[in-house]
């Protein structure tokens, strides 16, 4: 860490940051330059499978944009609906940079930790909900299949609030470590399957600017989530409050994501219970 601090005069710690961010610039760009955006560009193809690749797509796109679909980049950065699925992501995510961030001072504050065991004890435990997290998203998935993707969605996201909910009036670290195990595995679970529902009503040119949209405005709670969180307790002294606002914006994920994916859904006329 020393050399980090030689070389570009800051804490290892935030050195380490800049060495994540600059290499996930390199290979941002190294894809842009190299990837291709077509099957028709890939040198790796031959001609009737470059041929064939196109006419399955072409043939894909013909048949969603006959039932609604976005195909366009204008009409994927302009839709209300896309920009809905926006803020339904936003709000699954919110939660897990409160978690990620602050759980092991959270786990240390409830359980009145003061040493330095304790502040390890509480690191160790933070692990506990995603070890659940893991586990939830197999057992999930099994079931989640034979239902449409809005309730396979919200239903995980209700457990998530539900969590957070409960995690407010946990009054020993127990109680507030299965609290977190229920946010944790929510959270983790409804966000593979709200991605199946972009997929229903988007494709070809609005399926790339549409999805880079929906993840650029949920990345902002990366930026705007740990500031939420240190503003709610530094103005109340304790992590409550925040747990509680964070609960009452999946809670209106939910509402948005039962308006907006509903009518996404309807697209294909596949809905399923």
């Amino acid at each position: 860490m020393r050399t980090w601090r030689r070389l570009f005069g800051i804490a290892g710690w935030r050195s380490l940051f800049l060495v994540e961010g600059g290499l996930t610039i390199v290979i941002g760009v190294l894809i842009f330059c190299f990837l291709p955006d077509r099957p028709s560009q890939a040198r790796w193809l031959d001609e009737r499978e470059k041929a064939t690749l196109e006419r399955t797509l072409a043939a894909e796109v013909e048949e969603q944009r006959g039932h609604g679909a976005l195909t366009g980049l204008r009409q994927a950065l302009t839709s209300g609906r896309v920009w809905a699925l926006a803020v339904t992501f936003f709000a699954i995510v919110f939660g897990l940079y409160l978690l990620a961030f602050f759980l092991p001072t959270m786990i240390t504050s409830i359980t009145h930790g003061v040493d330095g065991a304790a502040d390890v004890s509480s690191v160790l435990l933070s692990g506990i909900p995603y070890v659940v997290a893991a586990i939830a998203m197999l057992a999930w998935a099994r079931f989640a299949g034979r239902r449409s993707a809005v309730v396979a969605t919200g239903v995980p996201m209700a457990v998530g609030a539900a969590g957070l909910l409960l995690a407010t009036f946990a009054g020993s670290g127990l109680l507030f470590i299965v609290a977190v195990c229920l946010s944790v595995a929510g959270i983790y679970t409804a966000m593979p399957q709200f991605w199946r529902i972009p997929a229903i009503g988007l494709t070809g040119t609005a399926a790339a600017s549409g999805i880079a949209l929906i993840n650029s405005v949920s990345n902002l709670s990366g930026f705007v989530g740990p500031y939420f969180t240190g503003a709610i307790k530094t103005a109340t002294g304790s992590f409550t409050f925040a747990l509680l606002a964070i609960a009452v914006i999946m809670l209106a994920g939910i509402a948005v994501l039962a308006t907006a994916g509903r009518r996404m859904e309807r697209l294909d006329g596949k809905l399923v219970p």
